[in-house]
């Protein structure tokens, strides 16, 4: 046996302890006579904090709630299930208690709890015959490939079933640099939450070959982070020469700022398409939670995805609609059991016509349903249809929330966390992979009913001055700097045709006639030239 002595500052008593044995057994007495260094009356409770108190009495039936969801079925993604007989009651923006209605509250043992939720002012919401899950959420994805405003769209993606947003800010943050990050704050929306995620990839590359309006370095990062706690998370590390290789210019700052993540504990996201472990486990070396670049032939997809779950990465979003199923199918062919909790249903880039016509996190929910289906029926995966569904409806909820660590505020109808809900339209399986939303919550405001965005409930503003007149060229373009000089002597020449996305090593090849000294192209041949400029 030795004798430990134990110090602990400013208390009036120290002790000593034995410790003994093979383990180790401590056993410890401390008197702490000190009055604690803040005065309650002095201490100040945050807003946010204060907002989380005014649930407490609401969930022990001390004093009623502002709006009441009764009646429904309700899906608890923590678990799976789909019950009966519960309710959700809010207080402000969020979610005080969610439980049994006939439960008795722990301060009136002699009452219901619905009847001590429900007062003269509360709005109640019977929604019998229907199904209520969390809002729908994304762990990776980027407002401005909608060509739309944060506020507009909100206003288009609200009545889809969608609450929040973390907002990869690639474009903002290449342009305005730091003020790129904190512009999805000033610029947020009344309901729809967008939590603003600092990229990696400021610049994409490195200074020389990309030089850009903005430069994140660890200091930088720490200090976003520290700004609002609504920052959150590293976005899409996808430079991999930047990760992999200390030669490579861009080694330095990209490792700085993860480090700031990991200093942080934010999450860090990831972007890579090999399938290679020792690839794959570099990325985790790093600390990097998730990829959402799963591509390739259908097999490849579909172990590319359990793959990275086996050591721990979500696929935070979808491939290409063609290959949805492979995603799908991937999740379950493997027989893994806990996979599908890795995937979430996010979706990365989807323009303002797409949305328009396929729809949103809604419809990735509705492809998973009918994939997952279509394979059950053709005997290719062995799951049951409810496991489906229940796997849908927490990828597009409660898995981007506990990826980036946000599960204290969304994903869920956990007491506390925002009061985000969508209501759909029947109760049967085959009425929930339609996904048909009829009303939708949003931080405990209705602004859906009837399937339609509430009058007034998400209006615009302008943008602010700085994020306007953000490119400056060294001189004015005009036609001639795209003229295309042949060599002399040619009456025609033949030239390298890249499409729109395509990546092969060697193009197609076109001739092309010259005139007076200039190759002739337009839309007479079917060929343009374009031109990226560089703006800062």
């Amino acid at each position: 046996m030795r004798m430990l002595d134990i110090t602990v500052r400013n208390r009036t008593m120290i002790k000593r302890f034995a410790l003994s044995g093979v383990q180790g057994l401590l056993s410890l007495s401390l008197l702490a006579c000190q009055q604690s260094p803040v005065p309650a009356e002095q201490f100040e409770f945050s807003d946010e904090w204060k907002s989380r108190q005014a649930l407490i009495p609401v969930a022990l039936g001390q004093e009623p709630a502002d709006l009441v969801v009764k009646g429904g079925q309700v899906f608890i993604a923590h678990t799976g299930e789909f019950k009966n007989g519960w309710v959700i009651a809010t207080k402000g923006k969020r979610i005080a208690y969610f439980g049994p209605e006939d439960e008795a509250p722990k301060a009136k043992p002699d009452q219901r709890m619905l009847d001590t939720l429900v007062a003269a002012d509360t709005t109640v919401i019977d929604a019998a015959g229907r199904t209520l899950v969390p809002g729908f959420g994304h762990s990776h994805n980027h407002i401005e490939s909608s060509r739309l405003t944060p506020d507009r769209y909100a206003q288009v993606t609200l009545p889809l079933g969608t609450t929040w947003v973390a907002e990869g800010d690639h474009e903002t943050g290449n342009v305005l640099g730091e003020a790129g990050v904190t512009f999805w704050l000033d610029m947020q929306p009344r309901h729809l939450k967008v939590y603003p995620v600092v990229t990696s990839a400021v610049p994409p590359t490195d200074e020389f070959m990309e030089p850009t309006g903005g430069w994140f370095d660890y200091k930088i990062v720490r200090e976003l982070f520290a700004h609002d706690t609504r920052i959150r998370s590293v976005g899409e590390v996808m430079y991999e020469p930047g990760l992999q290789d200390p030669s490579s210019r861009a080694y330095n700052r990209l490792h700085q700022v993860l480090q700031a993540g990991w200093d942080a504990r934010q999450a860090i996201q990831g972007h890579t398409g090999s399938n290679s472990y020792s690839n794959i486990s570099t990325f985790r070396n790093a600390a990097i939670r998730s990829n959402h670049n799963p591509h390739g032939s259908s097999e490849g997809i579909n172990d590319h995805i359990v793959r990275v779950a086996r050591v721990g990465m979500w696929t935070d979003s979808p491939p290409n609609r063609a290959q949805f199923g492979a995603m799908v199918r991937g999740v379950y062919a493997s027989k893994a059991p806990y996979a599908p909790n890795f995937v979430t249903l996010t979706t990365d880039d989807r323009d303002l016509p797409e949305l328009m016509e396929w729809g949103d996190i809604n419809y990735n929910i509705r492809r998973y349903i009918e994939e997952g289906w279509s394979a059950i029926t053709a005997e290719v995966i062995d799951t049951t249809r409810e496991q489906v569904v229940v796997d849908a409806f927490r990828a597009a909820s409660y898995n981007p929330a506990t990826l980036l660590h946000l599960e204290e505020d969304v994903g869920s109808f956990s007491p506390g966390s925002f009061a985000d809900v969508v209501i759909l339209k029947g109760q049967q399986l085959e009425d929930l992979a339609k996904i048909e939303i009829e009303q939708v919550i949003a931080s405990g405001a209705l602004v859906v009913r009837d399937g339609r965005l509430v009058d007034g409930a998400e209006p615009t503003t302008s943008p602010p001055a700085y994020a306007l007149d953000t490119v400056s060229l060294s001189r004015k373009v005009t036609p001639e700097d795209f003229q295309i000089l042949a060599p002399e002597g040619k009456d025609s020449v033949t030239a390298w045709l890249w499409k729109p996305y395509d990546y092969r090593d060697r193009p197609d090849e076109i001739e092309l006639p010259v005139e007076n000294g200039i190759v002739q192209y337009g839309s007479e041949w079917g060929v343009f030239k374009m031109a990226v400029l560089e703006r800062h």
